[in-house]
C-alpha cells in the first residue's frame, strides 16, 4: 500500500501503486519497478501469522475493562511512519505489536499494556567479526532496575562497505543477559551464511522492558576479519 503526503502537487509518496514501488532514498523520492511478493508459504512467515491470529483469538477474550486499559495507553502511542509522519494506534493493534514481540522470545502473553513511556535504546553498541569463530556483540542499556529483553536483528548485504539504510532484517536472538559480551555465530550462520573477510554485516538492537514500550531501534555493524 503506498503512503501520500501531500503537497503542492505530492509532497512525498512510498509504497507500491499499480505496477510501480516508490521509496524514499537519501537523495529524495525515487520509482522502481514493483518487487516480486514473497513467498508466503516461508517457514518463518507461517510461525508469524500463527502468532498474530492466537494474538486476535486472545484479544476477543479479553474483558471490556482491560480493552480499554489497552486502547487508552494506545492513545498516548505515536510512532513514525516510512514518511517520517506520526501517527496512532489502536488497541487492537498496540496489543498485537506488543504481544508478538513478547511471545517470540517464549514469554507469556500480557494482558495489560506497558506504560505509554519507551524502554531506554541500548548505547555503546559494537559488532565485531572475526573469522572463523567470534561473532560478537557488546553493549550498555540504563535497565538495571527493571526486567527487559534484548532483541537482536542482523543483516548480511553482501558488500564490502557500509550500508545505510538496510532494509532486510531477520529476527536472529534475544537475551536477558545485562549488557555482557554476546555471541551470535550459530544463529547468524545458520540464516545467513558464513560471510567472507571484507565483507560488511549489521546487527539492530530493541530493548524491551515490562513496564515500558520497546526502544528505538540502534544499529551496528563491521567489515568481517
Amino acid at each position: 500500500m503506498a503512503i501520500l503526503r501531500m503537497g503542492h502537487v505530492v509532497g512525498a509518496i512510498s509504497g507500491n501503486l499499480g505496477a510501480v514501488n516508490f521509496a524514499q532514498g537519501h537523495n529524495g523520492p525515487y520509482v522502481r519497478r514493483r518487487m516480486r511478493r514473497t513467498d508466503k508459504s516461508a517457514e518463518r512467515q507461517l510461525e508469524v501469522r500463527v502468532r498474530i491470529q492466537r494474538l486476535k483469538n486472545l484479544w476477543m477474550e479479553l474483558s471490556e475493562e482491560k480493552k480499554e486499559l489497552w486502547r487508552a495507553t494506545a492513545r498516548g502511542v505515536r510512532r513514525l511512519n516510512r514518511l517520517g509522519i506520526a501517527t496512532g494506534i489502536s488497541g487492537h493493534t498496540f496489543y498485537i505489536k506488543t504481544n508478538l514481540w513478547v511471545i517470540t522470545a517464549g514469554y507469556a502473553v500480557q494482558d495489560e499494556p506497558p506504560g505509554a513511556l519507551q524502554t531506554p535504546p541500548p548505547w555503546n553498541v559494537e559488532f565485531t567479526v572475526t573469522l572463523p569463530n567470534t561473532y560478537e556483540i557488546a553493549w550498555q542499556g540504563d535497565v538495571q532496575l527493571e526486567p527487559y529483553l534484548l532483541f537482536i536483528f542482523s543483516a548480511r548485504p553482501i558488500v564490502g562497505h557500509a550500508v545505510r539504510p538496510i532494509k532486510h532484517w531477520r529476527f536472529t536472538e534475544h537475551t536477558i543477559d545485562p549488557g555482557t559480551p554476546f555471541d551470535i555465530k550459530f544463529d547468524f550462520v545458520e540464516q545467513w551464511g558464513a560471510p567472507a573477510a571484507g565483507e560488511y554485516v549489521a546487527i539492530k538492537l530493541y530493548l524491551l522492558s515490562d513496564l515500558r514500550l520497546r526502544s528505538l531501534p540502534v544499529e551496528a555493524g563491521c567489515i568481517v576479519t
